[in-house]
């Protein structure tokens, strides 16, 4: 082997460093994407993990970012024939006769988006016989085909049937028709299920999908990795990755679930539950690990979408926020944003103000706004911002609060 461990790590790090500090600073024209994404992920930590409120979250922020672009740079690492090698002593397979074992058997692969995921797919091209497939949403086959083909490829043998990653559109009936047959085929087919996209996307009422609970709240969960298995009455191997202190990655390969009985709903929801669970467990011992915490509000109905998308008008659709029980105030009186229960959440365009207890919200004014980033950083007198009504409107809903409120702390 020509190239270190050693080596391979010190560039790893080093280059994600540089990327961290300059991703999201300008996405799409949005110089807030970064600060948006900051917060929603800091709202969704405290709303799955009640017992972080109050806790410096900035840390835990810092390293979602982090090993979400760490997983970025191991999948495009270019290393050619070095690359078996270096896997070895990058990745540790535990239990490793498990996964020696499922490899030669028919099952579904169910991965989670934790640590370096994306060195499973590598791991596998590898390392199994068979072609590998990836269940994915249409968007993901845009931007990351040559990406996810890229991983490991040099390394390959030249048989033509390895050189690729299947991708299969998990949002069309011809996508899943494609990988039922590449399964048929002998195909080992691997679906992120925390991805949660698939066909019927996100529609709630849809039947593949179901509320399920997860960590301190509820979701709104693809059924399609155990509709698949009944089906196809195949077993589900659980996978994840696991970033270890001293740079190095652990494969995991849990105890295979049973396929759930044909045509049972309730079955479909109770394997799904578990691979949740399983993802619960992880995220608990290591909230960080979860690259999901981007984009998990798009789970929970209550969450607000972009700016203009929503109803035909453009106009945000969902709940709005209520009254809050408020404090009395005394005009004069300096006042202070509410941060415990309120978060300001920037999209290009609209802002939104939404309350972290009740996970509603409602678009603000311009005017509420520069009242609001204000206030966020220190009390604020109402009569020298010169903005009565959106004061009165703040104050109304408990958005801003008297400094001697408790509801202030």
């Amino acid at each position: 082997m020509t190239i270190r461990l050693a080596d391979y790590l010190l560039a790893r790090d080093t280059a994600v460093a540089s990327q961290v500090a300059s991703k999201y600073t300008d996405v799409a024209g949005d110089p807030h994407m970064r600060t948006r994404l900051e917060r929603l992920t800091a709202l969704m930590l405290e709303y799955f993990l009640p017992e972080l409120r109050g806790a410096d979250l900035g840390p835990i922020v810092d390293n979602v970012f982090r090993n979400q672009e760490c997983a970025a740079y191991e999948a495009s690492v270019e290393l050619g024939e070095d690359y078996p090698d270096l896997l070895d002593q990058l990745i540790q397979v535990e239990p490793a006769g498990r996964l020696a074992s499922s490899l030669g058997k028919r099952a579904l692969y169910c991965a989670f988006h934790l640590d370096s995921y994306r060195l499973l797919i590598a791991y596998l091209r590898i390392q199994c016989e068979r072609p590998v497939g990836l269940l994915v949403t249409p968007d993901v086959i845009a931007a990351q085909r040559d990406q996810i083909n890229a991983i490991g490829a040099s390394a390959l043998p030249g048989a033509p049937e390895r050189t690729d990653v299947r991708l299969f559109d998990a949002e069309s009936f011809e996508g899943l028709g494609d990988a039922l047959r590449f399964l048929g085929k002998g195909g080992l087919l691997v679906i992120y299920i925390d991805g949660n996209s698939g066909f019927g996307g996100m529609a709630a009422r849809h039947k593949s999908m179901a509320r399920i609970p997860f960590l301190g709240g509820q979701i709104m969960a693809r059924l399609g990795v155990a509709q698949l298995a009944s089906r196809l009455a195949m077993p589900i191997v659980p996978l994840y990755v696991e970033n270890l202190d001293n740079g190095c990655r652990r494969l995991h390969c849990l105890p295979e679930l049973a396929p759930p009985a044909q045509g049972s709903r309730a079955a479909q929801i109770e394997t799904t539950r578990q691979l949740y669970a399983i993802l619960e467990q992880r995220i608990r011992r290591q909230p960080a690990s979860w690259e999901g915490w981007l984009y998990v509000n798009r789970f929970v109905e209550q969450l607000p979408p972009a700016a203009g998308q929503g109803g035909a008008d453009g106009a945000h659709t969902g709940p709005s926020i209520a009254p809050q029980q408020r404090a009395p105030w005394a005009a004069g009186e300096p006042l202070v944003f509410a941060h415990r229960a309120y978060t300001l959440l920037p999209y290009p365009g609209a802002t939104v103000l939404m309350c972290k207890r009740r996970l509603s919200y409602q678009l603000v004014s311009k005017a509420a706004v520069a009242v609001l980033e204000r206030a966020f950083h220190g009390p604020v007198d109402a009569a020298a911002l010169a903005a009565p009504q959106a004061i009165a409107e703040l104050v109304r809903l408990g958005a801003l609060v008297p400094r001697s409120s408790a509801m202030a702390t």
